[in-house]
């Protein structure tokens, strides 16, 4: 989960915590889990794009990292 999803989340959390102080006669659980899953779900799709190039850099360090070590084996 990326920074900017995790900000997403934390801020819709304070949001329905103030929601909850100010109405407690509204249940939190029943409006906030539908829509905590909802923005979560829209702030993936939203990232999705930037993560795919944080994820294929990763995957080319880790295979390089892979075939060195593997090399380092070999060697007597």
């Amino acid at each position: 989960m990326s920074k900017l999803q995790l900000g997403t989340l934390i801020l819709v959390n304070i949001a329905l915590g103030i929601l909850g102080k100010l109405a407690p006669q509204l249940n939190i659980f029943v409006i906030g889990f539908p829509l905590l899953l909802g923005l979560g779900l829209l702030a993936i799709y939203i990232f999705m794009p930037a993560m795919q190039m944080l994820v294929e850099h990763l995957l080319s360090m880790s295979m390089s990292f892979a075939g060195k070590t593997m090399l380092t084996a070999a060697q007597p």
